[in-house]
Formats: structure tokens, sequence, C-alpha cells
């Protein structure tokens, strides 16, 4: 399975993430890691291939050539991963780690367990492998319908109207 990883471009570190990436590639020597570590310490493993930064051209490549998407719990990055028809392994960034300036990503992430979007949520205390081994076993949920389309559509409509 090929894995894509990234934590965008925030300045606190992720280590715990890229901890869990190194233990995973460690299991699963099958597996290849692309990681997207911005300012994290840089994982390391023989089947594990890293990048401070990607462009966003480059992100969107990464969604089409690969099974899986880990990252953290950033709105955009999480649709597109959905538009590109991937089901999102998504790890909140914590405060208390020290990995955000507060829990707005543990909040996100949760609002979108409780609004049923196709997700996998690895809290704090849950193992990335479990997660991982659902993408694995074809139990990723699958779903997701953009309706940015209908939406500019219905916009466009109401502005047609209010200007002649």
């Amino acid at each position: 399975m090929k894995i894509f990883v990234t934590v965008a471009t925030h300045e606190q570190s992720f280590t715990r993430l890229m901890k869990q990436i190194e233990l995973a590639a460690k299991d699963n020597p099958q597996d290849e890691f692309y990681v997207q570590y911005g300012y994290s310490v840089v994982p390391t493993g023989k089947n594990i291939h890293c990048e401070k930064f990607m462009t966003y051209s480059h992100m969107k490549e990464m969604y089409q050539k690969c099974d899986c998407v880990v990252m953290h719990a950033g709105p955009a990055s999480m649709f597109d991963a959905l538009n590109a028809k991937i089901t999102p392994i998504i790890v909140p960034r914590y405060h208390d780690l020290n990995e955000h300036v507060n829990n707005h990503q543990v909040e996100f992430t949760k609002f979108l367990e409780s609004k049923a979007f196709p997700i996998i949520a690895v809290y704090k205390d849950d193992p990335l492998e479990g997660a991982l081994d659902d993408v694995r076993k074809g139990m990723a949920v699958k779903g997701y319908k953009s309706h940015q389309q209908k939406f500019c559509s219905d916009l466009e409509n109401i502005i047609e109207q209010l200007v002649p």
C-alpha cells in the first residue's frame, strides 16, 4: 500500500505522528510511506520517503498516486483527499502536547464524525496501525460527494437575478 502523510505548514512540530509513521513503516515493510513532514522531526525508515514541504500540485499528485492519506485535521487537506475519493485518516494536533495553539483540530475532527463525514479519526491515545489496517481491509468509508459545483451554479443564478 502507498501511504501519503501530510502535516502542512504549521510551525509546531508533530513528532507524535512522525513516530507513529516510523512504527507503522517498520511493522509493514511492504508499504511505502511518502511523508511531507513540515517543521516536524524527519521520520526514518527504509520505506519512508520524505519532503519538508510540497507544492499544492505535488500534493494533488500524491492523492492520485497513493492508496491512503494520513493527515493533520486541516479542512483544506481533508477536503482535497475526499475530492480525490480517498478516505482520510485524520490525526488531530493537540494543544496540551504543544502540537498547536489550541484544540480546534480535535474539535473539528469530532464535528466531522458527528456529521458522518467519511473519515477515520485517530485521537491522542489511538494507534495509527488500527486505522491503516481498516484501509488495508477495504473498510475505509466511502460516499463523500462534493456540492461545490451545485453551490457555484446556484450562486451564479442568484447573482444573475440581482444584477441586470
